[in-house]
């Protein structure tokens, strides 16, 4: 996870894609959906998972991707992530398809990350085969702790 005591905040890949960390927490905090497509929010998605420690973070190609959005590294392990912008709740597809692509990677870990919430069927579906889950309020509490310890709000 990210040292929010430090000086030193992590260095954004992917910023020029979808804007800044700050105007996403601003929308957040305002109540307003995120206003990107699919590809800017695969972006900012790995800009996240920066903050909470990832390295050698990667967004796959835009197509053919094999269901990986994300390869990142934490603790010398591969993880690999489908992110999913959406203006509904985040059904189970999304997560048999991280489960799928990992016959393929071989992954240590397996996220999906959603700008909705996630349904039942598919957090006992994660729950089962081992995928965190990222929802909107996942994301609103990595950047509330990252904006507000880090600018002393």
């Amino acid at each position: 996870m990210f040292d929010y005591n430090s000086n030193k905040r992590p260095e954004f890949k992917y910023a020029e894609h979808y804007g800044s960390m700050q105007n996403i927490y601003d929308m957040l905090q305002a109540g307003e959906p995120l206003q990107m497509d699919g590809r800017q929010f695969e972006f900012f998605c790995a800009d996240l998972l920066l903050i909470e420690g990832f390295i050698n973070v990667e967004v796959t190609k835009a197509s053919a991707d094999n269901g990986v959005d994300i390869r990142a590294f934490k603790n010398g392990q591969e993880y690999i992530f489908q992110c999913k912008c959406l203006s509904h709740t985040c059904s189970n597809k999304a997560v048999q398809e991280i489960v799928s692509a990992n016959t393929l990677f071989k992954a240590y870990g397996m996220g999906v990350i959603c700008n909705t919430t996630f349904s039942q069927q598919a957090k006992s579906l994660a729950y089962t085969n081992g995928v965190e889950l990222y929802s909107i309020g996942t994301i609103k509490h990595i950047l509330d702790k990252y904006i507000c310890d880090f600018y002393e709000i």
